[in-house]
């Protein structure tokens, strides 16, 4: 590949994923991100009877599947 075509911008973008070890990380601390927050709405909707707060949680989970 010839590194002229690449924009410093772009370099930037590529080098982010050149260390599995540092994306492995980054997707686990994402994935807690995600089921701390679905399990903060279900929390919710629990605590105070309202089922309609469980949508964001499914919302969350089919965005997270999606995703993937």
């Amino acid at each position: 590949m010839n590194e002229d075509l690449f924009t410093p911008e772009d370099r930037r973008v590529l080098a982010a994923y050149r260390n599995p070890a540092k994306d492995m990380g980054r997707a686990t601390r994402l994935s807690i991100q995600y089921l701390v927050g679905a399990g903060v709405f279900i929390a919710l909707a629990v605590a105070y009877d309202e089922p309609l707060f469980a949508l964001v949680t499914y919302g969350t989970f089919v965005v997270l599947s999606g995703s993937l």
